[in-house]
């Protein structure tokens, strides 16, 4: 059950409430019931270091393998994080790895999700892999970023989007 994406009824002042209006509400609190929300980041939102280039396509490219790219993903305190979906372009013969990560105000990395797209196809697909048992709750003063590693030249990364909801 997930919160409704529009008014069931609407009550006027001096209106009785209806019980299943009242019971539907209760089940969403006792079950922490959240909706479900996307967040999506360019890949050309922030600064690309080492063997990544920005050819102004709308996506960023690997011009060597192995020197990791850093991407925050913006989360507020309470969130839940718990898929990760990142537009990539392949050769069908490289690999290239995804490392979730979280730094909590005590500034101990803890990776949550330490992943492998591999052999992707010379188009474009959409990466997705669930954060699972791991998913991570926001505390004051985490961070939260991807890792994302080429094994070597020509992988593409497009748009990245993460599912989370608010507990």
């Amino acid at each position: 059950m997930s919160l409704p994406t529009s008014r069931d009824i609407t009550i006027a002042n001096g209106d009785p409430i209806p019980s299943a209006l009242l019971n539907k509400l209760q089940d969403c609190a006792i079950g922490n019931k959240k909706p479900s929300l996307t967040r999506t980041l360019s890949s050309l939102s922030f600064p690309w270091i080492g063997s990544w280039a920005t050819p102004g396509a709308g996506y960023v490219l690997s011009n060597a393998g192995g020197i990791p790219g850093v991407v925050p993903l913006y989360m507020e305190t309470g969130d839940r994080i718990t898929e990760v979906t990142i537009s990539s372009y392949g050769t069908g013969a490289l690999t290239v790895n995804h490392e979730l990560v979280v730094v909590p105000a005590n500034m101990v990395p803890n990776t949550l999700v330490n992943v492998n797209d591999v052999n992707r196809a010379a188009a474009w697909g959409d990466f997705v892999y669930g954060v699972g048992a791991a998913a991570y709750v926001m505390n004051a003063g985490d961070c939260l970023y991807l890792v994302i590693t080429a094994g070597s030249a020509n992988a593409r990364l497009g748009n990245i989007r993460w599912n989370y909801d608010r507990l």
